[in-house]
């Protein structure tokens, strides 16, 4: 519009100043001409043609050569003043159409029922409907924690221990989803644990990050992250990383870890890095003390805070979604085991009697796990496990049978020796008391070592 005015002044300015050029060249020539500056540039470009070129027709003939070279400039003013309009309309146009396309595009996306409803309502439905025993279970990416979070809890009660929220936590104007427990711990200043972290991108979720037992996540700020985990007896971590502004990944790690000395001259050694990766070979050697090292986690912990979640079972009413009835399957059903974990004493293993023996691992860094039933199973294994490829979050498979005892009797349980890793190695099977092959896995707390079964 600002373009369309000028170019019409301008118009008139020429127009008028070729005019009076005209006037003062010859004394008969009209008194009466004129622009026309109508409300369109191509108006006023038309009428103001039509009337100069009038105008110079009926001048006196005297005064011809001057009035014929001034309509030349003046036709030649028009023409290319003309030329200009058409491009400045064109330019104004495009101009109008641009800002009615801003107009009536969307503002901003409602993160909560645009993006993150469908995902939100998975992570509900999974809890409401959990069955271990189910042919169609599935553990998605992202799943893992909360799939633990069900075990020893009725549906109903994993549910009320879950919570979301979706806001933008690192200032970059996408809103980030978390799914976390609402439940504080008390092992790690009272913070909740976060079990998924997603953020947008072309209005689409994407996992940043997930937590588990032994690889937990909690928040020091909202962009700030702490997480701690165990590969193993050795092999400890713990740290910070931040989610920055437009990333998918974490970054600028603060990543502790310890590990076994490959020379044998010390039981653990210390190391850091800002990678985030577990290896010697590109971290930092620490030369201090225990005592000084695990200050360093102690000073993490003391930053930590519990953040404020929507309970889960109200999904519904932030997403604008219905709600379903939550299919509440019996916790008997699948988790109460008839195997109970515990560590045997030393005195019993000194005894080297009353209890069956096998040995998986038998590194200085194995552990005694002991295995009893109250009553008499007719089928019992300790088994291999392995990780599908095709499909890691759920491919837990009984790869190999390691050790059997038919039957397994309370009166004589079994000790096993073994080494606990990152992703678990070993697991049992039982035949229950409806005749069901009940499948377990064997995992180490990373928060304080005791020995946790976990159907699969």
């Amino acid at each position: 519009m600002g373009s369309r005015k000028l170019l019409a002044l301008s118009l008139v300015t020429v127009l008028s100043a070729a005019s009076l050029t005209s006037c003062k060249s010859s004394d008969n020539a009209p008194s009466d001409t004129k622009v026309s500056t109508t409300s369109t540039a191509e108006q006023s470009t038309t009428t103001t043609t039509a009337d100069s070129i009038g105008d110079v027709d009926t001048a006196s003939a005297s005064s011809k050569d001057t009035s014929e070279e001034s309509t030349t400039e003046v036709k030649n003013t028009i023409e290319a003043t003309a030329e200009a309009t058409t491009e400045a309309n064109t330019e104004s146009n495009t101009e109008a159409t641009t800002d009615t396309t801003t107009a009536s595009a969307p503002l901003e996306i409602n993160y909560m029922t645009d993006v993150y409803p469908e995902l939100i309502k998975s992570y509900y439905d999974f809890v409401a409907n959990y069955n271990p025993h189910s042919e169609d279970l599935t553990i998605n990416e992202g799943f893992i924690g909360v799939k633990e979070s069900t075990l020893g809890r009725t549906n109903e009660e994993a549910l009320d221990s879950l919570g979301f929220s979706v806001e933008d936590l690192n200032g970059d104007g996408i809103d980030e989803l978390v799914i976390g427990s609402l439940e504080s711990d008390e092992y790690v200043n009272n913070a909740n644990q976060i079990y998924a972290l997603y953020t947008c991108v072309d209005n689409k979720p994407v996992l940043v990050f997930e937590g588990w037992a032994r690889n937990r996540h909690y928040f020091i700020s909202s962009d700030t992250y702490y997480y701690e985990g165990s590969n193993g007896a050795m092999y400890s971590i713990f740290g910070s990383a931040k989610l920055a502004p437009g990333d998918t990944e974490l970054s600028d790690y603060d990543y502790y870890f310890t590990h076994d000395d490959p020379t044998g001259l010390s039981d653990i050694l210390f190391y850091h890095n800002n990678t985030g990766v577990f290896d010697p070979n590109v971290s930092t050697l620490l030369d201090t003390s225990d005592e000084d090292f695990w200050d360093n986690r102690n000073n993490f912990i003391d930053q930590l805070i519990n953040y404020d979640l929507v309970p889960l079972t109200q999904y519904y009413i932030y997403t604008k979604t219905a709600a379903p009835e939550p299919v509440d399957v019996p916790v008997e059903e699948h988790t109460e085991c008839a195997i109970t974990i515990s560590t045997p004493s030393q005195e019993l293993l000194d005894s080297n009697e009353g209890f069956a023996y096998f040995e998986v691992d038998d590194s200085e860094y194995a552990s005694y796990v002991m295995l009893s039933c109250s009553d008499e199973l007719e089928y019992f294994s300790f088994d291999a496990i392995t990780l599908s490829d095709a499909d890691p979050a759920n491919g837990l498979a009984k790869n190999e049978c390691l050790y059997t005892a038919e039957p397994l009797t309370p009166e004589h349980p079994l000790i096993v020796r073994l080494e606990f890793y990152d992703t678990p190695h070993n697991g049992f099977s039982y035949m229950d008391k409806n005749g069901r092959l009940r499948h377990f896995i064997l995992t180490m707390s990373g928060k304080d070592g005791s020995i946790i079964s976990s159907e699969y």
